[in-house]
C-alpha cells in the first residue's frame, strides 16, 4: 500500500513537471509568434498593429531585447519619440552588444541631449565601426562646433564608403568653418561628382569661390543651383555677378 502511494506520488510529480515544461514551450512559442507577426506588420508599415503585437510578445517574455528594439522603431515611426527612447534603452539593458540600438537612440537624442547622442554614437562605433556611425558622430560633433573632430569622423566614413556624397558635402561645410576653403571646394566638387543633382553643393561651392574672388566660376555654380531648383540662386547672381 505504501509502495502504491509512493508510485502515485511519483507519477503525480512527473505529470506536473511535464505540464510545466509544455506550458513553458507554449508560452515561448506564443511570444515568438507575436514577435514575428509584429515584425511583419512593421515591415508592412502597420506601425500601430506592430506595437500591439510586439507589446504582447514583451508581456510574455520580458527579456526579449529584439522586441523592444523593433517596438522602438515603430514608436518612432508614429512620432512617439519618448516611447522609442525608452524601448531602445530597455533593449540596450538587455543586449548591450547591439550597435544598432545605440545608433538609433543617438539619432533621437541628437536635439535633446547632444552629449548622450555623442556617447551612443561612440559606443556603436566601439562595437561595430560602420560608416553610418562615423557619419552620425560627425554630425553631432559639428552640431557641438567641434568641426575638426567632425572632419575626422566624416573622413573615416568616407574611407569605409567612398561613394557617400553626403559625407563629402558635410565634410566640406566643416572645412569651410575652419577656413580650409580649398579643401572645402575639393569636397564639394567630389560631392557634385557623386551626386550632380545636389544644388546645395553648387550653391555653397559658389559662395566659397566668390569669397576667393573666383567670380565667374562662382556665378556658374549659382546658375547650376538655380537650374536644379534653388531659385534664390538668382538673387545671389544679382548680388555677386552683375
Amino acid at each position: 500500500m505504501r509502495l502504491n502511494r509512493k508510485l502515485i506520488e511519483l507519477i503525480r510529480i512527473r505529470l506536473i513537471l511535464i505540464f510545466l515544461i509544455l506550458s513553458v514551450r507554449v508560452y515561448s512559442q506564443s511570444a515568438e509568434e507575436f514577435y514575428k507577426a509584429g515584425v511583419e506588420n512593421y515591415q508592412n508599415e502597420n506601425y500601430k498593429e506592430a506595437i500591439e503585437l510586439l507589446s504582447k510578445a514583451i508581456n510574455q517574455n520580458l527579456i526579449l531585447a529584439d522586441a523592444y528594439h523593433k517596438r522602438g522603431h515603430a514608436y518612432y515611426k508614429i512620432g512617439e519619440s519618448n516611447n522609442a527612447i525608452s524601448d531602445y534603452t530597455r533593449a540596450i539593458e538587455l543586449d548591450p552588444s547591439n550597435s544598432e540600438t545605440y545608433y538609433f537612440r543617438a539619432f533621437l537624442y541628437f536635439d535633446r541631449d547632444s552629449f548622450q547622442a555623442l556617447s551612443d554614437y561612440s559606443k556603436a562605433i566601439e562595437i561595430n565601426p560602420k560608416a553610418e556611425y562615423f557619419f552620425g558622430r560627425g554630425g553631432i560633433k559639428s552640431h557641438l562646433f567641434d568641426f575638426r573632430g567632425a572632419i575626422i569622423d566624416y573622413s573615416k566614413a568616407i574611407d569605409i564608403n567612398p561613394d557617400d556624397w553626403y559625407a563629402f558635402s558635410n565634410r566640406a561645410r566643416c572645412k569651410k568653418e575652419i577656413n580650409d576653403l580649398s579643401g572645402a571646394i575639393l569636397d564639394y566638387s567630389k560631392a557634385i561628382e557623386l551626386n550632380p543633382d545636389d544644388w546645395v553643393a553648387f550653391r555653397d561651392r559658389g559662395l566659397i569661390k566668390i569669397e576667393l574672388n573666383e567670380i565667374d566660376s562662382g556665378c556658374l555654380d549659382f546658375s547650376k543651383a538655380g537650374e536644379l531648383g534653388y531659385y534664390q540662386a538668382y538673387e545671389l547672381i544679382k548680388r555677386y555677378c552683375n
